[in-house]
């Protein structure tokens, strides 16, 4: 709670927020899997959680028929991770820059902390998707290798 509001203030938007939360982020996760499915292809739940986690890890799947969908996955996060790359630093910038309208505005302190924390998810989130990118990097050079074909 910040200064200046009620605890039933803070219980009621509890309430009201948490599920929208929760709804809002369940279908975002829908989002993601339908379009990794989409960029895959139709392939059953025990393929797919080992791709995912292939390229969460870095490490290729045993199976060497999952090699193109592989490749599709690799292709669609790299795209995801480019997107972050371009898009996250405006954003957090920009929510600092409210922040600091904020506290001058209202005199809230509490808004430091919030600048703070996006300042630090700029940071944060370049280079998790510079790191990401590298590692699909390096699995895509690895299911190429394997198959010794060249891809484009």
């Amino acid at each position: 709670m910040t200064p200046g509001t009620s605890a039933l203030g803070a219980v009621v938007a509890a309430i009201l927020f948490g599920p929208a939360f929760a709804a809002m982020m369940t279908a975002w996760l829908a989002l993601v899997r339908r379009r990794d499915r989409d960029a895959t292809g139709d392939l059953d739940r025990d393929d797919e959680a080992r791709m995912v986690h292939a390229a969460r890890t870095g490490r290729l799947p045993d199976d060497r028929a999952l090699d193109d969908p592989m490749l599709a996955l690799i292709d669609r996060r790299r795209r995801q991770n480019r997107s972050a790359l371009i898009l996250n630093p405006p954003l957090f910038s920009g929510l600092i820059l409210i922040s600091i309208t904020t506290i001058r505005s209202s005199g809230n302190d509490w808004w430091w902390a919030f600048a703070a924390y996006c300042l630090a998810m700029i940071a944060v989130s370049t280079h998790q998707a510079i790191r990401n990118i590298r590692r699909l990097d390096r699995l895509r050079v690895a299911i190429i290798a394997r198959s010794g074909e060249s891809r484009p």
